[in-house]
């Protein structure tokens, strides 16, 4: 008989019926007794008349149950998701702990467990406190334990993964065309990093080619080996580096360095780059000459977070190109982003070595050598004192910050320089003030102030002959959030350079109104020779939909105002797409861009293109890792960074995982990436059931993953292969079985009901001792069939069996008691 899905779920409501409904309506209509200490008597007259095999009841008389063995559940445990677990299940219908169970459960083990020949050990054996709540109905477990049963957070620099060895190559690569007004320009630009982890050892190379119409470029940026020494607390480094000081920051140099462990993560506040771009454009942003970040950016207003600084005493000069080769330049002063002591790292830093200059500059290299020492006063004070020494150039300087009152904090720095062979002396020193007022308010003020004989190691190397100009910054930024009103910002720059002046601000608001967010970015430059860009103005209303969203936006830019609209959708979470199209009132052009970003498994590709007129722009992206590892070589999507891992999935392809880096697959030899672990913290990492064959299933798919720097982590999937049957069953004439049958395997444990014509669904074929169907009265026939070849493709298989007559009962099943088949209450 052709099979259907609803028989193959109409054993489970018909099991609940039994355990619930059923015995309320015996009770009300056919005098059943609930029996105290005995569950329900069900009337097995009333089972009989409704072909229902009465041993059925035996099992569910005291209430609903897993089936005994293994059951695949959602773990809750104190009301938190663990995720889907296995579990066992004894005849009595109790939860057995296992080893498997504490890792599932995030339990720790108890002292004193009881032997594994007890039989079943119980959880409140362990914990007496502990409560089970099994809920079949739901396939679900919540487990109540005590707070000290929970595995908690171990302290940092503990309880880790340390040492493994992989070798890892980074790429990224930016090409970019345009063509108009009979002329055309190319440029092309690419990152390579290549490396390897070795026992807790880091070691990685750096280099970038760049490429235009007018010259080749290849630059080698460093080369250094990295090892955190997990007793002292702190990273040794050597190599060719930048100092990492938070006084003396950005002076590339050859040697060693130490320096506490945790001052490689960002310290004080990164930068806030704001700006506003009239079509899809590129931009980078450079510091002391050099380019520390690099970004494509859509038409309009842009906000870019995660700037890296090489100092905090140096401006950041962002150049934003146009897809028609138009650029537009503007500085973020150091005062805007001024990083004050608190977020240093307790402990010494030490460098030594000498500086080195990047091919094609022109400049000295002496030794140098570097100390400071960062304390943490008390709550409220945070302290760095420290020096730079080099041949005939001499830097001391100071940092403090203190916290005034709640929300409000307040950060010193100085620093002074003496230029031996110039014989000439300055200092810089910068100031900062930050408050928040409740969760509405917050603002900050920044000052910085240079002298004008004031010199870095670098100004000194590079044989800077001229006084430097004194230099003044301030900072200013302010935001407000309301619930009506929305959310406003307002930031303010202005700098004095000898007899220069330069002045910046910006503006923002946003609020959802009537299902759409509104926004509106203004800007102006109050420069010299700002010309037609001092002002620049950007709204934008945009309408979420389901996996989409779709915008109308009005901007001008000096003299140009541009209206258009655009429409972005996420496919997947390895797709997603934009198109837009404009409307140049000023020039009378309309004016057409897209993008589209793919992670096509195993990189990262993106893909753009605009056109206005006669002029066109198209750019390309692809970024990406490999890793090549004991396993093999995996390549990942995602860049990898200093602490890796490897997930296996026994060896099968294509299998999806979320990370947090975003979501990757396993490879052929069913290997995934993980290209960025937290360093000493916990990292999830869920399996994706649904890109698992039909015929597989995972023990457990949540890992926590917790990584020491520099390390190479492992993570492994129990996948258990499942074979799925539907079993057409008949008699020795031939004649299909009833339904309501018990089936049952060699023990006499309850295993499913006999569907229609006869058909029994199994979730696991394997692992069976025999099945039995058993009819009244006192009649019991072995199932005989044969197992098919695995097919991973389907959900199920379908095969026919034929019950050969077996033994005569003991008794019938309204002559037995409710234990007698070993089910305990």
């Amino acid at each position: 008989m052709k099979c259907s899905i609803e028989w193959l779920l109409r054993p489970i409501p018909l099991v609940l019926w039994l355990a619930g409904a059923f015995p309320t309506a015996s009770l009300a209509e056919t005098g059943a007794r609930d029996v105290p200490g005995e569950g329900v008597q069900f009337d097995l007259g009333v089972l009989k008349a409704s072909g229902i095999d009465p041993g059925v009841a035996e099992y569910f008389s005291l209430g609903a149950r897993f089936a005994p063995g293994r059951n695949r559940v959602s773990l809750f445990v104190n009301g938190a998701g663990r995720g889907g677990a296995e579990v066992s299940i004894d005849e009595g219908g109790r939860l057995c702990v296992d080893d498997g169970f504490w890792t599932a459960a995030g339990l720790l083990p108890a002292d004193g467990q009881p032997p594994a020949e007890a039989g079943c050990r119980e959880l409140t054996a362990f914990y007496p406190q502990a409560v089970v709540k099994l809920r079949p109905e739901l396939a679900r477990v919540d487990i109540l334990a005590p707070s000290g049963a929970l595995q908690r957070e171990q302290e940092p620099l503990g309880g880790y993964d340390s040492g493994g060895t992989a070798g890892l190559f980074n790429y990224e690569v930016l090409a970019m065309r345009s063509s108009g007004g009979g002329r055309s320009q190319q440029y092309l630009q690419g990152f390579t990093e290549i490396g390897f982890n070795w026992r807790d050892w880091m070691v990685r190379s750096r280099q970038s080619f760049a490429r235009n119409e007018a010259s080749n470029r290849f630059q080698y940026l460093y080369s250094y080996a990295q090892k955190t020494l997990v007793d002292s607390k702190a990273i040794l480094q050597v190599g060719e580096l930048s100092l990492n000081n938070p006084l003396f920051a950005g002076v590339n140099f050859s040697g060693a360095q130490w320096l506490p462990q945790g001052a490689l993560l960002p310290r004080g506040n990164r930068p806030q780059v704001r700006g506003i771009a009239q079509s899809e454009a590129r931009v980078e942003v450079r510091q002391a000459g050099a380019l520390v970040y690099s970004t494509l950016v859509p038409p309009g207003a842009f906000e870019l977070n995660d700037v890296p600084i090489l100092s905090a005493g140096f401006d950041l000069n962002v150049t934003v190109t146009e897809s028609d080769g138009g650029q537009h330049a503007f500085t973020v002063p150091a005062a805007a982003f001024f990083a004050s002591p608190g977020g240093d790292v307790e402990g010494f830093n030490m460098a030594a070595g000498k500086m080195r200059q990047f091919g094609g500059q022109d400049g000295d290299t002496p030794w140098l050598f570097s100390g400071s020492r960062s304390w943490r006063l008390g709550r409220e004070l945070d302290l760095s004192l420290g020096g730079l020494w080099s041949e005939r150039f001499h830097s001391v300087g100071g940092a403090l910050s203190y916290l005034l009152s709640p929300g409000l904090v307040a950060g010193m720095r100085a620093v002074a320089s003496r230029d031996g062979e110039a014989g000439r002396s300055g200092a810089q020193y910068s100031a900062s003030l930050s408050a928040s007022w409740g969760e509405r308010l917050s603002g900050a003020l920044n000052l910085s102030r240079q002298s004008a004989h004031f010199r870095t190691l670098s100004d000194y190397a590079a044989r800077q002959q001229e006084a430097p100009a004194a230099l003044t910054q301030y900072g200013l930024s302010l935001s407000y959030h309301h619930e009506f009103m929305g959310a406003f910002s307002l930031g303010a720059t202005r700098s004095h350079h000898g007899g220069d002046a330069s002045q910046r601000l910006n503006g923002g608001w946003s609020r959802r109104m009537w299902g759409a967010n509104v926004s509106l970015n203004v800007g102006r430059d109050l420069s010299r020779g700002a010309g037609a860009h001092r002002n620049q103005f950007y709204l934008n209303v945009d309408l979420p939909l389901e996996r989409a969203s779709l915008s109308a936006y009005l901007q001008r830019y000096g003299q140009s105002q541009t209206l258009g609209t655009s429409y972005r959708e996420v496919v997947s979470d390895s797709l997603n797409y934009g198109v837009a199209v404009d409307r140049d009132a000023d020039r009378n052009s309309t004016g057409f861009n897209g993008n589209l970003h793919w992670i096509p498994r195993y990189a990262q590709l993106g893909l753009g293109m605009s056109q206005r007129g006669g002029a066109q722009s198209y750019n390309a992206s692809l970024r990406g890792g490999a890793l090549l590892h004991e396993g093999g070589l995996t390549f990942s999507p995602y860049p990898l960074r200093d602490s890796v891992g490897v997930l296996s999935v026994g060896g099968l392809p294509g299998v999806k995982f979320s990370t947090p880096s975003g979501p990757v697959w396993s490879d052929g030899d069913g290997h995934a990436v993980l290209a960025n672990l937290n360093a000493y913290a916990d990292t999830r990492v869920e399996l994706q059931t649904p890109s698992l064959p039909r015929n597989a299933d995972v023990a457990n798919g949540l890992k926590v993953v917790r990584a020491g720097h520099g390390s190479v982590s492992r993570a492994e999937f129990s996948v258990l292969k499942t074979q799925r049957l539907l079993i057409q069953i008949a008699a020795e004439d031939g004649e299909a079985l009833a339904s309501g049958l018990s089936v049952v395997d060699g023990e006499g444990r309850f295993i499913t009901l006999t569907g229609s014509g006869g058909e029994v669904f199994l979730d696991q074929a394997t692992a069976r001792n025999g099945l039995y169907v058993e009819s009244p009265p006192r009649r019991r026939c072995r199932l005989d069939y044969v197992l098919p070849d695995e097919d991973a493709s389907a959900l199920y298989q379908t095969v026919r069996a034929r019950c050969a007559p077996g033994s005569l009962l003991e008794a019938d099943a309204s002559e037995r008691g409710v234990g007698d088949r070993g089910v305990e209450g």
